[in-house]
């Protein structure tokens, strides 16, 4: 019998935080702000949650390549990652924009490269979707 993996969690205190939206969380030991732009009328004390999942994306699909190359002898000068977030409207989907930047390498790494980039974690999440269930504490 193998042992059920550990959960991971994220807490998120609403009551330290001044203004409308601004959260303090606590994930895999560091502590940061969260929060959203004035012009939502948040104090701008941290990045919102669309951030952060931007972030993740972005993060996760850089670290995914790397390995990749890494492993693979191949260069990683200039890898680069952003990602663009479009709103989906009337019930159309979301849509998150990679755009990768993999510096000097040939057209069959490069090839490569962006057929890995979409073996990255979050990506196949996202694209699958996930359940988010609501329990009361206690």
């Amino acid at each position: 019998m193998t042992d059920a993996p550990a959960i991971e969690q994220v807490a998120v205190t609403e009551a330290v935080g001044a203004g409308l939206f601004q959260v303090r969380v606590n994930a895999g030991g560091h502590d940061f702000w969260m929060d959203e732009p004035v012009a939502n009328g948040g104090l701008d004390t941290g990045p919102s949650p669309f951030d952060l999942l931007r972030a993740a994306l972005a993060s996760c699909t850089l670290m995914t390549i790397k390995v990749y190359a890494e492993r693979k002898g191949w260069p990683t000068g200039g890898l680069r990652v952003r990602v663009m977030h479009h709103k989906g409207e009337g019930g159309a989907r979301d849509r998150f924009d990679r755009i990768i930047d993999l510096g000097d390498v040939t057209d069959e790494q490069r090839d490569r490269l962006l057929w890995i980039a979409d073996r990255c974690p979050v990506h196949l999440l996202l694209d699958k979707g996930a359940d988010s269930p609501v329990t009361l504490a206690g």
